[in-house]
C-alpha cells in the first residue's frame, strides 16, 4: 500500500492505494519506506541526479511525463537517493502491465505503481512535502502505531492545552503524556477505484475488541459508532526557541503556578513535580511524555526552564519541571536547589 498523508488546518486525511511492487526490494529497505514527498514534474535533472547519500524522500512520477522518460534511460536506478519511489500509471487496463524498463536489479529502496483509477482520486491533492509511507502486508501495525508520523498534525500555537477529556478540535494532555488534539481522522482507502476491504474489516475488529486508544480516560469505551477507530492525533513538538508553557483553558486551573500550587522536590533529579487538585496528593505515574525544548535565556536574573506531563487518569495530571542556571564561565548548566528554588518543597516519594 501507498500510504499519504494529506493535513489540513484541523483535520488528518489519509489516503492510501493498493500498489503494485515492481521490484524485489531488501528486507530493511521495505521497513524504511517513508519519507516527504516530491514530485518530479519540474526540475527533472537535478531529482534524477545519483548521489551517495540517501534522502528522507519518497519520488513521484506520473508515468505518462516526461520525467518518467528520462528516467527509464538511466543506466543505474539504484544511484537515486530516495526511499521509494512511486509511479502513476496512465493507462487503464492495468492487466496489459506495460512496463517496459529494468528494476528487477534495484534493492535499496521499492518501486511500487498505482492504478490509473487509484491515482485520479489522489493526484490533485498531493504536494511536495506531504509524508509518504510504503507499507508490505502490515496493514494493521500501521494503522495502530500510534506514534507514527502519519498521526501528526501542526497544532494551533496559541490554543489552549486541556487538563480535562478534551473537546473537538481542542489541545490536550493525552494517556501517554504527550500533547495531543482532538483532531477529525478521516481515511480512505482503494484499489483499482474500488475500496480496500481490508480497511473496514480493520474498522470492524477495532470495535469488536472494543480498543481504547487513550484508557486513562473513563468513558472511553462509548459506542463504537461514536468512538473513533484511529489514535488520536499528535502535536508536532515545537522547535527549539520556539516553545512557551502551555495555556490553561477557560475554567481550568493552572496547577503548576500560584501560591495554592502542590509540589514535591525530586532530588535526583534536581527538578520539581507538580499535580492537579483532582490528583489530592503526589501520585505514581508511569507514562510520561517527551521533555518540551528550553524556555528562555540563561541570564543573571532569568532561567530557562523544560517540562513534560504524565496523565494518571482522566482528570489527574502532573507536570514536571527542570530548570538551569548560569554558571561561572557564562554556560548555563548548574542545577536547580531545592533551598534556592523551591524552599520549604517536601521530597517527592515516586520517581
Amino acid at each position: 500500500y501507498v500510504v499519504m498523508k494529506i493535513t489540513d488546518d484541523t483535520t488528518i486525511n489519509i489516503r492510501m492505494a493498493k500498489a503494485r511492487l515492481l521490484n524485489d526490494p531488501k528486507s530493511s529497505s521495505k521497513s524504511n519506506a517513508e519519507g516527504l514527498l516530491i514530485k518530479c514534474g519540474y526540475n527533472t535533472e537535478n531529482k534524477l541526479k545519483c548521489k551517495n547519500q540517501q534522502l528522507n524522500e519518497i519520488l513521484l512520477m506520473d508515468m505518462g511525463d516526461n520525467c518518467f522518460e528520462d528516467f527509464k534511460e538511466i543506466d543505474d536506478i539504484e544511484c537515486l537517493p530516495y526511499k521509494g519511489i512511486i509511479l502513476l500509471e496512465n493507462w487503464k487496463d492495468r492487466s496489459s502491465r506495460p512496463v517496459t524498463f529494468d528494476t528487477k536489479g534495484v534493492t535499496k529502496f521499492p518501486i511500487v505503481s498505482i492504478s490509473l483509477k487509484d491515482s485520479n482520486k489522489t493526484s490533485n491533492r498531493l504536494q511536495d512535502g506531504q509524508f509518504t509511507n510504503i507499507i508490505f502486508n502490515d496493514f494493521d501495525s500501521l494503522l495502530e502505531q500510534e506514534k507514527s508520523d502519519i498521526y501528526q498534525i501542526q497544532c494551533p500555537k496559541d490554543d489552549c492545552t486541556s487538563m480535562k477529556y478534551p473537546a473537538k478540535k481542542q489541545k490536550y494532555i493525552g494517556c501517554d503524556g504527550e500533547v495531543k488534539y482532538q483532531a477529525e481522522v478521516d481515511m480512505t482507502c482503494t484499489s483499482n477505484g474500488l475500496p480496500c476491504p481490508e480497511l473496514e474489516s480493520w474498522k470492524r475488529k477495532i470495535c469488536k475488541e472494543k480498543k481504547s486508544f487513550e484508557p486513562c480516560f473513563d468513558g472511553d469505551d462509548v459506542d463504537c459508532k461514536v468512538r473513533t477507530p484511529f489514535p488520536p492525533a499528535q502535536c508536532i513538538p515545537a522547535k527549539q526557541g520556539e516553545e512557551e508553557m502551555p495555556k490553561s483553558c477557560t475554567g481550568e486551573e493552572r496547577f503548576w503556578e500560584g501560591s495554592k500550587a502542590k509540589y514535591c522536590w525530586k532530588e535526583t533529579t534536581k527538578t520539581v513535580k507538580y499535580w492537579s487538585s483532582e490528583c489530592q496528593k503526589e501520585v505514581e505515574c508511569a507514562n510520561w511524555g517527551r521533555w518540551s525544548t528550553l524556555i528562555g535565556t540563561c541570564t543573571r536574573s532569568s532561567s530557562p526552564e523544560k517540562f513534560r506531563f504524565c496523565r494518571k487518569s482522566t482528570n489527574c495530571v502532573l507536570m514536571e519541571i527542570e530548570k538551569k542556571h548560569k554558571d561561572l564561565t557564562g554556560g548555563c548548566t548548574l542545577d536547580s536547589s531545592k533551598n534556592d528554588d523551591y524552599p520549604g518543597a517536601i521530597d517527592c516519594k515516586f520517581s
